[in-house]
């Protein structure tokens, strides 16, 4: 899919293909250890809320160094807001695989879509109706087949039951009052372990949208990041 700045609506979606677990990649154990279950609150705020907040770190990027169009991970950390508990990881606007290598710092959730869109995105008018955006949201999300996330190989089990809405409509753009509406499949992962592991998550709509995705992060204390929080 072509950047979707021009266009009145926003998806990203992420499937991981290629690295795999491989030996290398530290298993974190049962999934169930690690995952947060749907609609819960986290650090004070509901999965909903946070996929507000995701939206508002996406579509306010350091200029040249967006992490939904970064093919690489380099810019992994851009925006990441020290005072915010939550690592939030980026989706892509492209339907080919790509496949991503960040750091993210010890003892943070770490926050993202499976798939999601924005209904509306930045592109309602000053008279719009949230009702409206809403329902353009769930339609779009109600096309989704085929949902899967795996941690160092293990798999989500129903990941179709991880649909969220953010509670009402919210301004996305810090520069531009207009308003989205968020709605999508998202995972919540407890902190962890130090170490290197990889992620798997997607989805496809056919006839409409699919992506790859793939991530190999590793977890290392704040301090030791390569990069500061919000500094890249």
């Amino acid at each position: 899919m072509r950047p979707v700045l021009i266009i009145p609506k926003v998806f990203v979606f992420g499937v991981l293909l290629g690295w795999g677990a491989g030996e290398e990649s530290l298993a974190a154990g049962p999934l169930e250890q690690y995952r947060y279950k749907p609609h819960s609150i986290v650090e004070g705020a509901s999965l909903g809320t946070w996929a507000s907040r995701w939206w508002q770190w996406a579509k306010n990027p350091a200029v040249g160094k967006d992490p939904v169009l970064d093919e690489t991970g380099a810019f992994a950390s851009v925006g990441q807001d020290y005072r915010f508990p939550v690592w939030f990881l980026a989706g892509s606007y492209y339907t080919t695989p790509i496949k991503r290598k960040c750091e993210v710092p010890e003892g943070r959730p770490l926050f993202f879509p499976i798939i999601n869109t924005l209904g509306g995105a930045c592109f309602s008018s000053p008279t719009f109706d949230c009702l409206q955006l809403r329902m353009e949201a769930r339609n779009d999300m109600a096309k989704v087949q085929k949902i899967y996330f795996k941690l160092d190989g293990e798999s989500l089990e129903n990941p179709e039951k991880y649909y969220e809405e953010s509670p009402d409509c919210f301004q996305v753009k810090s520069n531009n009052p207009k308003k989205g509406f968020a709605a999508g499949f998202w995972v919540m992962l407890k902190p962890l372990p130090a170490g290197q592991h990889v992620l798997q998550f997607g989805a496809d709509a056919p006839g409409f949208f699919s992506q790859n995705i793939e991530y190999l992060i590793t977890v290392k204390p704040a301090g030791t990041l390569s990069v500061g929080l919000g500094k890249n």
